[in-house]
């Protein structure tokens, strides 16, 4: 395996949240680490990076499943940001400094990587350039979604209209879309991972859900995602579905929509399904690090650059390990 650009024997503490839960009693192991200084990069070397992928042709890579030898890093939610996700991959040990991928690693950004809202649109088009650089499966969250189809319910406050997006960020956003770039779930490692997480309530009600096995299931809500895009099928409510929690009117919310307190509920009102079904989720800011809790992983954290606030990705070793969450400080906007 390739080395990151700055080895440091040892495992620093300070790149990992104190307060962050301990999943496993396995060490974390210092090769996955790069050990920068994250907290004083002028960012000079991720410009560069970004001036070489303006000068390639854009031809995001179909979404993959890891390779059993490949390190598993799943980001959480970026919203523009592309420094955070940045920083995070080089806290991982995934990328130098220099941009460049080092082997042995699979990438999953679990959605919103753009922000689609409130005037962020260099950041949005400077995120969508990077990700398929740097993620091997990027899922839909809801604030991408809005700008892939007007037929899955996607408002949220803030939302740019489609018209106003940049043309750049529209053509990137539907080459992904054709290129299968995209996924609205994955299975690994006995996980399913989504965007939001599937309420229990719901697999319910939809028997051919196939709980008991996370890459077939994920691979299922995939191709109902596709499918619903292409109209072949009508609304769904494992897509289509926003819960109150959310601002919606349907009694919880779809896998792009559903909130941390809906699916915990689901768990607690289901607890022979919550036991076949491990999830990783992101969407609902809820703590200042990732938790765990009945069989559940929360990615997305709570806060905002410069006033304490963390980006977080779950990093897995082996096959046979939980996940192990990496926390940072958030970065500034570049604006």
């Amino acid at each position: 395996m390739a080395k990151a650009d700055s080895e440091v024997a040892g495992f620093d503490p300070r790149l990992i949240d104190s307060r962050s839960p301990a999943p496993s009693e396995a060490p974390v192991d210092p090769e996955i680490y790069d050990l920068v200084d994250l907290q004083s990069t002028d960012w000079s070397e991720l410009n560069v990076f970004i001036s070489e992928c303006q000068a390639r042709e854009y031809n995001p890579a179909p979404a993959r499943a890891p390779a059993p030898e490949e390190r598993r890093i799943v980001v959480s939610d970026i919203h523009g940001n592309y420094r955070d996700l940045y920083r995070v991959l080089l806290g991982s040990g995934a990328i130098n400094r220099d941009g460049s991928r080092n082997p042995g690693y699979w990438v999953c950004q679990i959605g919103d990587l753009i922000h689609g809202g409130h005037e962020v649109f260099t950041e949005d088009a400077q995120a969508s350039l990077l990700g398929p650089e740097w993620v091997d499966c990027q899922l839909v969250g809801n604030h991408d979604l809005g700008f892939l189809t007007n037929e899955i319910d996607s408002y949220f406050t803030g939302k740019h209209d489609s018209s106003e997006l940049a043309p750049g960020i529209n053509r990137m956003l539907q080459a992904n879309l054709r290129n299968g770039h995209y996924r609205a779930a994955i299975g690994v490692d006995g996980h399913l991972i989504s965007h939001a997480g599937l309420d229990l309530r719901l697999a319910e009600n939809n028997s051919e859900l196939k709980l008991n096995d996370p890459a077939e299931l994920g691979d299922q809500l995939d191709q109902m995602f596709h499918d619903r895009l292409s109209r072949a099928i009508g609304p769904e409510p494992a897509l289509d579905w926003i819960g109150e929690h959310r601002g919606g009117l349907k009694p919880t919310g779809s896998i792009f929509w559903c909130s941390w307190p809906e699916l915990m509920q689901s768990y607690r009102e289901s607890p022979k399904l919550a036991e076949q079904l491990a999830q990783v989720v992101g969407h609902t800011p809820w703590a200042a690090e990732p938790i765990k809790q009945s069989n559940c992983w929360l990615t997305d954290t709570i806060g905002k650059e410069g006033a304490g606030g963390k980006i977080a990705a779950l990093v897995k070793n082996r096959l046979d390990s939980d996940w192990q969450p990496l926390v940072i400080e958030r970065s500034p906007r570049s604006g």
